[in-house]
């Protein structure tokens, strides 16, 4: 139940977080010395942020189901197809979290 608290927590404040990258990437290109790959690359780094939200908050919603047990959350006979559709939703992270590591790593 912690970890779900947490990671709640985690999915708020990148919530929270992701227009102020946004804004940050944006200004970074309005500078004289931004050229055309660099606006580009920071242009596709703004449009995944919101992707990467989404990623962590479908992770997150099956992980708080989990933590809530049986009772409240999901029941034993669904509980298989839960931890498939948790364990695609962390692919889906991954993917994402790859994706911008590679356009992080281009703008070097």
């Amino acid at each position: 139940m912690e970890f779900a608290l947490a990671h709640r927590r985690l999915v708020a404040y990148l919530d929270t977080l992701t227009p102020y990258l946004q804004i940050s990437l944006q200004e970074e290109c309005g500078e004289s010395v931004c050229g055309v790959q660099l606006t580009d690359i920071n242009m596709q780094i703004s449009n995944t942020l919101p992707r990467l939200v989404a990623a962590f908050s479908t992770a997150d919603n099956y992980l708080s189901l989990l933590a809530r047990g049986p009772v409240e959350g999901v029941s034993v006979a669904s509980l298989p197809v839960c931890l498939q559709r948790l364990k695609i939703s962390i692919r889906d992270l991954h993917s994402v979290l790859e994706a911008l590591h590679n356009l992080y790593s281009s703008k070097i």
